[in-house]
């Protein structure tokens, strides 16, 4: 049996020797339902998709919220995700909620410390962006969004340092 040493790298490795801090950042979008029926022509409807934020190859997802700016339309609802996955940053959120309600992620996306048998603590979650795409808002309601500002916000890492 051996030990292969693969620290630190050699000076000309094309594979350099990276130890730092983790560095997040976010990013925000107000959407005013008026504003996006007024862009669309006609009313927001039941599986209306609202691209939202940009995401860009390379990021990771790991968590985020949505904040009610305004009160909307009573009985909708939205969900936060990706064309993979429409929940997958929020399972549901309440866009008729009293301005200033917080529902934060509770979707398959968002970072989660575990437990297993091998390792004391584990991460799991997260949504590698593996190509250009945007985090959109699902309409779920069968009664028209017409009114209401949402905040959406998202937490990103990135694997391309």
């Amino acid at each position: 049996m051996a030990t292969v040493k693969v620290y630190p790298a050699k000076p000309n490795s094309l594979y350099k020797d990276y130890t730092g801090p983790i560095s997040y950042y976010y990013k925000r979008k107000v959407i005013d339902f008026a504003e996006c029926t007024a862009l669309k022509g006609s009313a927001l409807a039941q599986n209306d998709v609202i691209e939202a934020i940009p995401l860009e190859a390379g990021e990771i997802l790991v968590g985020g919220f949505a904040k009610i700016i305004t009160t909307g339309t009573a009985n909708t609802t939205a969900q936060v995700g990706t064309g993979d996955d429409s929940d997958g940053l929020i399972k549901s959120v309440a866009l008729d909620g009293n301005a200033g309600t917080v529902t934060a992620a509770n979707g398959a996306y968002i970072f989660t410390q575990a437990t297993s048998a091998n390792y004391a603590v584990t991460w799991v979650g997260g949504k590698a962006i593996a190509t250009d795409d945007t985090l959109d808002l699902l309409l779920d309601a069968s009664t028209a969004v017409a009114a209401g500002k949402v905040e959406v916000i998202a937490i990103f890492t990135t694997y391309n340092r």
